[in-house]
């Protein structure tokens, strides 16, 4: 516990011994963190999030081919188990859900069912999935990915030296992701991401995340303070010129929730009648 202590300690001096403001921004302190000093600071506040529980309200801004933005909100709930399961269901109602987003550890999905005449699924293998293939659904990034962008998951082993950006006054370490690699911004004081870029494997961006607004959860099960989490999360998507708000609230990290049945796709396939379900897994070859 002392070595952690201290640790953590060492790492906030270094992210703040004397930084100093020119015109182009805030100048990197002189002594600069390994990988791993920042991976362990950050990697100990993401340790408490693996469960979550949390009332969601999406706010989503579409730019379509003639320029015109629409704007739609959904409420609902956002529930997750670490590495893999997630759902992410949402509608105009808090108790009627049109739309869900998903994953659990052999597949994740999109079902739609806010035309009751014309309900779908897509579906796809965490081994079969491809960035391209899911593009031509109009599915920017894998469901899993949103995990990354709420800052909750830890930093890998393996990642870039750390360099500064003086836009953010903020670290900067480059890793692998699943469709690309992942670009996250610390807060050399706080020691927890304030920006998160997904990027494919041509360096273009998939996804940015600006988090904000950082509070404690409502509720929370384990050992010490109650963690932290942005409680507002916005969110870039490029391709398909959208822009999402996540606005979280009710945070719970308690063992009762989530429930298991959140992460049947089976189940939910059949509780909401969806027979047109189709693949997101790459084709085989002809």
């Amino acid at each position: 516990m002392r070595a952690g202590l201290a640790l953590l300690l060492a790492v906030m001096l270094l992210g703040c011994a004397q930084q100093r403001v020119d015109d182009e921004g805030v100048r990197a302190p002189d002594l600069v963190p390994t990988y791993e000093d920042l991976r362990d600071a950050t990697n100990a506040r993401a340790s408490a999030f693996s469960r979550l529980w949390a009332r969601a309200t999406l706010v989503v801004h579409h730019r379509d081919d003639d320029g015109e933005i629409s704007t739609t909100q959904g409420d609902g709930y956002l529930q997750i188990i670490t590495p893999d399961r997630l759902s992410l269901s949402l509608g105009k109602a808090i108790d009627r859900m049109y739309f869900f987003l998903g994953s659990n550890e052999d597949y994740f999905w999109w079902v739609d069912t806010l035309d009751r005449d014309a309900r779908y699924a897509l579906v796809g293998t965490h081994a079969g999935a491809s960035r391209a293939r899911a593009a031509e659904f109009g599915v920017p990034i894998h469901p899993l990915d949103l995990m990354d962008l709420l800052g909750i998951m830890p930093l890998p082993q393996h990642g870039s030296a750390p360099t500064w950006d003086p836009r953010r006054a903020a670290w900067s370490v480059v890793t692998q992701a699943r469709w690309g690699t992942r670009q996250t911004l610390i807060d050399p004081i706080e020691m927890r991401p304030i920006e998160i870029v997904l990027l494919d494997d041509t360096g273009q961006i998939g996804a940015r995340a600006t988090l904000r607004e950082y509070k404690r959860v409502d509720e929370f099960d384990g050992q010490g303070l109650r963690p932290e989490i942005a409680s507002e999360i916005s969110i870039e998507l490029p391709a398909i010129d959208t822009d999402v708000l996540v606005d979280l609230g009710a945070v719970r990290i308690v063992d009762r929730l989530p429930r298991d049945i959140v992460f049947d796709l089976p189940g939910l396939l059949r509780k909401e009648r969806i027979d047109d379900i189709r693949s997101l897994d790459e084709e085989p070859a002809a």
